[in-house]
């Protein structure tokens, strides 16, 4: 499911207004990035900021997302505002927020649990198959297309049809 964050229209990397949102005791200025859960909610914010010349609405799945969130990490981001408001913004309300580093320390603990939790069952392709029936007692057999036909009761048996077979990833030969 995407998110959309307001993008700069000059810029081929995106890049996301950045506010101020609160002070610290060490009076250091805290910063936030809005992010919305609708475009709809994005092109409201960018029209009511008067915005529209500069600025447009970027969707971002999963790994942009994540990316942007790095980016935004490494850039002492403290805040991603969700769904923010422009009047309310201007007039100094507090915005809904989400922190940046306990997002990323949850993330990172889901990480950890997925790579301590039981191994996944190996994921398996599709290979083809020849399928060969023995004219004189039946006998059905398998086999890989590029081999020579199977001998069954002294003769060759008869190719019967293609098929695909899931076989593990990896398996040697």
């Amino acid at each position: 499911m995407p998110v959309y964050v307001i993008a700069d229209r000059e810029k081929s990397e995106l890049s996301s207004p950045i506010f101020a949102a609160g002070v610290r005791d060490s009076e250091e200025s805290e910063e936030s990035a809005a992010v919305f859960t609708t475009r709809m909610a994005a092109e409201k914010y960018i029209e009511e900021a008067q915005w529209s010349d500069t600025d447009t609405v970027a969707e971002l799945e999963s790994e942009a997302l994540l990316h942007w969130v790095i980016n935004l990490r490494a850039d002492e981001v403290e805040y991603l505002a969700v769904n923010p408001c422009r009047g309310d913004h201007e007039s100094g309300l507090k915005q809904p927020v989400i922190s940046i580093r306990e997002l990323t320390q949850e993330l990172t603990s889901a990480i950890v649990q997925r790579l301590h939790s039981p191994a996944p069952a190996p994921i398996d392709e599709l290979e083809a198959v020849a399928i060969y029936c023995c004219q004189s007692c039946g006998r059905v057999e398998r086999q890989s297309p590029e081999a020579s036909p199977p001998k069954c009761c002294d003769r060759e048996m008869e190719f019967s049809a293609n098929d695909s077979v899931r076989v593990p990833l990896g398996r040697d030969g």
